[in-house]
């Protein structure tokens, strides 16, 4: 699938007629815009085209639908009527087949209903019309949707939330179909019920409406709970966004400034007392000797010329005692032989020069061994006393700006205790809904122990039913249909949960640099439990990843879930590198938006892709559009470029 172009007729923020389109040759489709631009609104429009009352942005408004598409109809020419039109191209068997689905409706009435148009090839279908939502089931189920249209601010808080892997179970069961089985089961069971009803007269049908009573007190017990664990999940979610405004404000007006001051001020002090010692130490190494180093040079030209009067003092040694040694030769050899002539010749060659220094030969050692070592302890020992006393100074004066900086501390004090005070709830409700999560858990078990009792009694029952009639049929049919199912369910599971698991590993692997962080993805076929294991084998809990390799993860699941669905569809992503850092925003527009579908269109604000990410992402835009807010006429429009060309 294909998208070719989005109209949007008096929808949301937009008013009069707007269209966008989306036909490329290059795999990413840019859309930029402020926030409250309109750049949800697009999304929201090409999911409420697909799949009407069953698009997950309206799920999640938790309003009535006629309620919900009238809060999208733009007023602005007193028409109080709207449409959004999507068209798009699938590959069939003779070619390319184009679809124009349009869904219009008007605020005119008591109730605003839904009116679909399809045109297919250009051509009216009132049949496709009719059956729009069977059909566009079958091609895109509404269930796998979110794998391919998601919003990066959701994926954010998503991968931050306790219940990832909860979420992550949905959607595994959404793509392996487990809700129409676990749907099929309980249609069954539903037919089942009314059969057994039908047995009166068995001796044991008092005991087998004992037990449907029980299976219906433990349905009632898991309805109960299940309700509770929505409710408490809604408050946490209340809580978190509260305690966040708190913690925004607090950061915002330095309240950690004003908590911290005192810390602030005995850091402060040690760091003072570490810059004395410093100081000191510099001084120690100064006083010794350091300063000798600005006359090296010099002291290595005396040693040069003192070592060659060294020399001169040796040979003139030895000339004193030439005379002595010649005669005892002379005395020796019996010869005779011209010494005074030898002697001339001997100190014409020596050329005695003054001396200058005349050192002794321990003070030419001293002189020898000190130039020799001064240039490399003392230095480096200066120069380390120096960076440290340098960072010292630089922390210190941190520290002050700090400490210079005007808080109101009676507000800052007060937002504090109201963060603690949320966090306190919070933590209360975090295990209120770990218990929550124990009890559905429990009451599930109990539920499915309570339908094995009642159906091994009703085995027996019709067993013993002399005529096989109907009942018996129909009982037995569904007892083998439901433990046929529940066992292709345990199967398809096994089978597909390990594939599954390894497209996520490999997702995962091209997003994050950190080989070693996940090494491997595992799904327990029975659970649908995550597991994530490092590169040892050792398993690893997703809460020490930092909250961005969180949401990679995440996000690298939806990657695999949308390979594994095997559907070839396009991505749409809202808010796409939500609270990424510099390193995992560069993974994804390098390693996932040109890779992720042949059309990834992607709703940014000026603060996102920008700069050197707009020109990393750059080779693979095939168009690129700002949505520009009208002040005077309250409403957004479309332009082409991609905020007018300013960001480069």
């Amino acid at each position: 699938m294909k998208v070719i172009s989005l109209k949007m007729h008096n929808f949301g923020i937009y008013a009069g007629t707007n269209t966008l389109n989306l036909s490329n040759e290059k795999p990413v489709i840019l859309i930029g815009g402020l926030n409250g631009r309109g750049k949800t609104t697009i999304l929201e429009a090409i999911l409420l085209a697909l799949y009407g009352k069953r698009s997950f942005a309206f799920e999640e408004s938790k309003i009535a639908f006629p309620k919900y598409i009238a809060r999208l109809v733009n007023t602005a020419d007193c028409t109080n009527t709207t449409w959004v039109e999507l068209k798009f191209e699938l590959p069939a068997d003779d070619g390319i087949t184009t679809y124009k689905v349009r869904r219009e409706w008007t605020t005119n009435v008591s109730v605003a209903a839904l009116k679909t148009i399809v045109r297919k090839n250009e051509t009216l279908d009132q049949l496709l019309s009719e059956n729009w939502d069977v059909f566009i089931e079958e091609m895109l189920p509404s269930a796998i949707a979110p794998f391919f249209f998601f919003d990066g601010e959701k994926i954010s808080e998503l991968a931050t939330a306790d219940n990832n892997d909860t979420s992550m179970k949905n959607s595994v069961r959404a793509l392996l179909g487990i809700n129409v089985i676990d749907q099929a089961i309980f249609d069954i069971e539903k037919i089942a019920k009314a059969k057994r009803k039908a047995i009166k007269a068995d001796s044991m049908s008092k005991e087998i409406d004992n037990l449907d009573k029980q299976v219906d007190e433990a349905e009632s017990l898991v309805k109960t709970y299940r309700e509770e664990l929505g409710k408490l999940g809604v408050k946490r979610k209340q809580l978190e966004s509260k305690l966040k405004t708190a913690e925004d404000k607090f950061a915002a007006t330095g309240g950690s400034l004003a908590v911290n001051r005192k810390e602030l001020l005995t850091k402060k002090e040690t760091l003072e007392q570490r810059f004395e010692a410093a100081t000191s130490a510099v001084l120690e190494i100064a006083s010794g000797d350091l300063p000798l180093l600005l006359v090296l040079p010099m002291l290595q030209s005396i040693l040069t010329d003192a070592e060659k009067e060294s020399e001169q003092k040796s040979i003139s040694a030895a000339l004193e005692r030439l005379p002595e040694l010649f005669q005892q030769y002379e005395a020796m050899e019996n010869e005779t032989f011209n010494f005074d002539g030898f002697m001339n010749y001997v100190k014409t060659t020596a050329k005695s020069e003054p001396l200058v220094y005349n050192l002794t030969d321990y003070t030419l050692f001293q002189l020898r061994t000190l130039c020799a070592t001064l240039g490399g302890r003392q230095k480096d020992e200066a120069k380390q006393a120096l960076n440290e006393r340098q960072a010292i100074l630089a922390e210190i004066a941190d520290v002050e700006n700090y400490l210079s900086i005007s808080v109101n501390e009676s507000d800052a004090s007060k937002t504090y205790e109201t963060i603690l005070k949320f966090t306190a709830e919070l933590a209360t409700i975090a295990e209120q809904y770990r218990v929550a999560e124990l009890d559905v858990s429990q009451s599930e078990a109990q539920l499915e122990e309570a339908k094995r009792s009642r159906d091994k009694v009703v085995e027996r029952v019709v067993d013993s039913l002399e005529a096989a009639d109907d009942t018996k049929r129909i009982l037995t049919y569904c007892g083998h249909t439901v433990k046929v199912i529940n066992e292709y369910k345990v199967r398809l599971q096994r089978d597909k949960t390990r594939y599954l698991a390894e497209t996520m590993t490999q997702c995962f692997k091209q997003l994050v640099s950190k080989r070693e962080l996940i090494a491997e993805i595992q799904i327990d076929p029975q659970t649908l439990d995550f597991h994530y294991f490092n590169s040892k084998g050792v398993e690893v809990n997703r809460s020490t990843f930092s909250a961005g390799e969180k949401q990679l993860l995440v996000i690298a699941m939806l990657w695999g879930l949308g390979i594994c669905s095997r559907k070839q569809l396009p991505i749409i992503i809202d808010t796409p590198l939500a609270r990424l850092d510099n390193t995992h925003r560069k993974a994804l527009i390098n390693n996932y938006f040109p890779k992720a579908s042949e059309q990834t269109i992607l709703l940014s604000t000026d603060s996102e892709i920008q700069g050197r990410y707009y020109e990393m992402l750059k080779p693979y835009i095939d168009k690129a559009y700002t949505l520009v807010f009208d002040d005077e006429e309250h409403c957004s429009e479309i332009k082409e470029g991609y905020f007018g060309g300013e960001i480069q």
